[in-house]
């Protein structure tokens, strides 16, 4: 490596430590854990945090009218400043004495936690996790932006950006021919801005523009992932051994991989935030607490700015909350009138779909068979997911024979099966049915809520074998 190359990468690494610090200390204040887990899950959560205080830090800046160009030192010492008086701030508050929410521990996940081949299976799936994201490594960090949607959109914007030096508002594509020498014209105009963003820091960091520094951040977001599905597992009692078995089911899918290694698309990150979605609301149910609220109200924007798709999410989302705070039977009642008044909704002309998506989505009046067909041949021929998909009704209904005596459990039921009717009802009732059967759209929306799965499966077959160790009660 040469000098100017390894100032190059130390600045890089300076640039994406400091919103991490930053994050992981918000992290650390904002969710109070004791026990296991807990410095993962707040690193994780953290990582999550500061990708979004680096893309805040870009927009912040042109709306001060900072020149990119001027970011370089002052910017990270403004950042590493902010970083200081945070720590020290927090620092204080928390000595003044905080109760820390209690990880959960009992006798008898103690006995099924510590197999005597546990510590060797352990450590046989962090030599697998570690050569799968060594494996992406050259993919994320040398190769240029690839995926079609990539650099046709989001990157795009960003070298624009980059270019002009300001956050320059970017017409429809319908424009180009009466647009000014000055103006821009864009495809998707309806996306929003957080992808390019993201794309920009590491170009406004280095000076330079280099499409093999934006896979840093997809990276980012895989580790993050990886840390709060460990973290929140080992939080809520899951034995070493199976928490690690999560990880693995996450990693090695094909698609997840994919998304790292082919960075560029923002469907990874719509994935992370509905993980932190996810996190947030087991959070909620375990503990009460406000902070909860908050993670969860962070998740649902970062969820909504990552990609258009991503405020399609919203309903589930906040139904899956209020689920939490309802019976099983005001629940099915709840579900049912919803499902009602949008039947009924529709009968009159008025398609709530139409409105949630700006006019780009509207429910048909059948069920596309192509889209069906599609749909199986995704989950059950392809690849993408290890062919997982034929465990999920038998984890379904595990869930749904042990939520009563797991109230977590019951709430990230509610939220994967609501997530996944969602997903397949949008890919049978709508024009999305051709994106299902020609494979351009159907496995990257089910890669969004694929980590809530992996949660859901595991949780359940830790329930499954605690429930039969000797001496426990089902």
């Amino acid at each position: 490596m040469t000098g100017s190359g390894a100032v190059t990468f130390l600045m890089l690494l300076v640039y994406f430590l400091l919103p991490t610090l930053l994050g992981t200390v918000l992290a650390w204040r904002l969710v109070p854990l004791s026990g296991p887990g807990r410095w993962t899950l707040w690193l994780g959560l953290g990582l999550a945090f500061g990708m979004a205080l680096a893309a805040g830090s870009i927009w912040l800046l042109d709306l001060l009218g900072w020149p990119f160009a001027r970011t370089a030192l002052a910017g990270m010492l403004a950042m590493l400043g902010l970083a200081v008086l945070l720590l020290v701030y927090l620092s204080v508050r928390f000595l003044r004495g905080k109760g820390a929410w209690p990880a959960a521990t009992d006798a008898s996940s103690a006995q099924a936690g510590n197999p005597p081949w546990a510590r060797w299976l352990v450590w046989g799936l962090a030599v697998l996790v570690v050569l799968r994201f060594i494996s992406v490594l050259p993919d994320a960090l040398m190769r240029p932006v690839f995926p079609w949607d990539a650099w046709k959109l989001w990157a795009w914007i960003a070298r624009v950006w980059f270019e002009t030096g300001e956050l320059v508002l970017l017409l429809p594509q319908s424009d180009w021919l009466h647009a000014a020498g000055d103006e821009y014209v864009r495809d998707g105009v309806h996306h929003p801005t957080f992808v390019p963003l993201l794309m920009l820091y590491p170009a406004v960091v280095v000076g330079a523009w280099d499409d093999s520094l934006i896979g840093v951040a997809w990276l980012v977001a895989g580790l993050s992932s990886v840390m709060i599905v460990h973290g929140l597992l080992r939080h809520l009692g899951v034995a070493q051994w199976i928490s690690w078995l999560g990880i693995y089911l996450l990693v090695s899918a094909p698609l997840f991989a994919t998304h790292i290694a082919l960075f560029g698309y923002a469907d990874l990150w719509v994935m992370l935030y509905m993980l932190v979605f996810g996190l947030g609301l087991m959070l909620w149910v375990r503990h009460r607490g406000w902070q909860s609220l908050l993670v969860m109200l962070f998740a649902g924007v970062m969820m909504s700015l990552a990609k258009d798709t991503g405020v399609y999410w919203v309903p589930v989302l906040l139904l899956a909350w209020l689920a939490t705070l309802m019976s099983n039977r005001q629940l099915i009642l709840v579900l049912a009138v919803a499902g009602g008044l949008a039947g009924l909704l529709w009968l009159v002309g008025v398609d709530p779909l139409l409105w949630l998506s700006s006019d780009r989505y509207s429910l048909e009046a059948r069920i596309s068979a192509e889209g069906v067909m599609g749909i199986a041949h995704h989950l059950f021929v392809r690849q993408d997911w290890h062919l997982a998909w034929y465990l999920l009704p038998l984890v379904f209904a595990l869930a749904i024979w042990r939520a009563g005596a797991a109230p977590e459990l019951r709430g990230l039921l509610v939220l994967s099966v609501l997530a996944t009717a969602y997903a397949l009802a949008g890919f049978v009732l709508t024009r999305a049915a051709v994106y299902a059967a020609d494979g351009t759209l159907f496995s990257r929306i089910v890669l969004q809520l694929y980590p809530v799965l992996v949660l859901l499966g595991v949780l359940v077959l830790w329930q499954f074998l605690r429930d039969w160790q000797p001496g426990s009660q089902p």
